[in-house]
């Protein structure tokens, strides 16, 4: 069994390495919201209108598409399922 005496110190994450976790953890959500805007782009629509289709308010999908906010679980869901439903009707054209 080994100890770890008190003065021996762990080696502590830096802000950097915080950081770098912490955009690692985002990047899938900011792939999918840039696939949503330019999906929105493509079909001619306004975040109002894609606001409405996704079910969320104007203001909240105009925050996570403008990178102040990201949604969490559910907001996701929402977001995947509208990409995915538009994204075949677009390609099928």
């Amino acid at each position: 069994m080994m100890f770890r005496f008190l003065n021996e110190t762990l080696p502590r994450e830096s802000s950097d390495d915080k950081r770098l976790v912490a955009l690692e953890h985002d990047e899938p959500k900011r792939r999918l919201l840039r696939d949503a805007t330019a999906l929105r782009k493509l079909r001619g629509i306004t975040q109002a209108k894609m606001a409405e289709e996704v079910g969320v308010s104007r203001r909240t999908l105009e925050e996570w598409l403008q990178g102040r906010r990201y949604p969490k679980g559910p907001g996701m869901t929402l977001i995947r399922r509208w990409v995915d439903q538009h994204q075949k009707a677009t390609t099928s054209i």
